[in-house]
């Protein structure tokens, strides 16, 4: 099995956890009407989810060792790096180097025009996102394509 296709198998585990999850929450009780009635179980299904977690946990430990072994653990330390900063600079691209605003400082006077500058270059951080973005791509692409080419360690 390649890594992508134990990543497809991840999600399409996680699932049947999310379904089997809500069917024990919606039947995690019952309304008994009549005493003669059988009350169901939902043993089967938490037996079910425990199997379906056990599973889910060794696929992405053989998935781990797997980055680990092939030396994918950087690019994709290096990529959740690169996404961390944009997500956190990324207001900044949107800010002006500087723009005038009209604000009343006295409540008797009228609103002066005040000019608000920016503490940073915002071209030049613009530019240093951009190019995040661009590596994000590139190590994206790179991982994408190792994932059908790499086997997984079992």
């Amino acid at each position: 099995m390649k890594i992508a296709e134990a990543l497809v198998k991840i999600k399409d585990l996680k699932g049947k956890f999310a379904e089997l999850t809500r069917v024990i929450y919606s039947d995690t009780t019952f309304e008994l009407l009549d005493p003669k009635m059988e009350v169901p179980s939902i043993e089967t299904q938490l037996g079910e989810m425990v199997s379906v977690s056990e599973e889910i946990a060794r696929i992405k430990s053989c998935v781990a060792a797997t980055n680990a072994k092939s030396g994918l653990t950087s690019k994709i330390h290096t990529m959740e790096h690169l996404r961390s900063c944009v997500s956190k600079m990324e207001e900044l691209t949107h800010k002006k180097q500087s723009q005038i605003v009209l604000r009343t400082i006295d409540y008797g006077q009228p609103a002066m025009k005040i000019e608000t500058r920016a503490t940073y270059d915002v071209t030049a951080w613009t530019e240093t996102i951009n190019g995040f973005r661009t590596r994000i791509r590139e190590l994206d692409l790179e991982l994408q394509h190792l994932n059908w080419e790499v086997d997984l360690v079992e």
